[in-house]
């Protein structure tokens, strides 16, 4: 998300998409396919509401260490395996 300006955005505005904030009636009015119309037919099929996930908490630490174990892995993969 870094590497996308919205992303960064989202990411600097740390946005809380509950059911507060959203009109879910107004999401299944909106044609079949639609971001809005699945996000809410995800949550009808599993039977969840946008209140029942725990709060993101980004940590940059780890976010340093999985994309530094990734990029090692690779470097590994390639360097003894091609």
């Amino acid at each position: 998300m870094y590497c996308d300006k919205t992303g960064r955005q989202i990411l600097k505005e740390r946005p809380i998409l509950n059911s507060q904030v959203l009109d879910l009636e107004k999401l299944k009015e909106l044609p079949l396919g639609t971001f809005g119309r699945e996000y809410v037919n995800t949550l009808d099929t599993f039977e969840i509401s946008p209140d029942t996930r725990t709060p993101v908490i980004f940590n940059f630490i780890l976010f340093l260490f999985i994309y530094f174990f990734f990029f090692t892995f690779l470097i590994f993969f390639f360097f003894f395996f091609l």
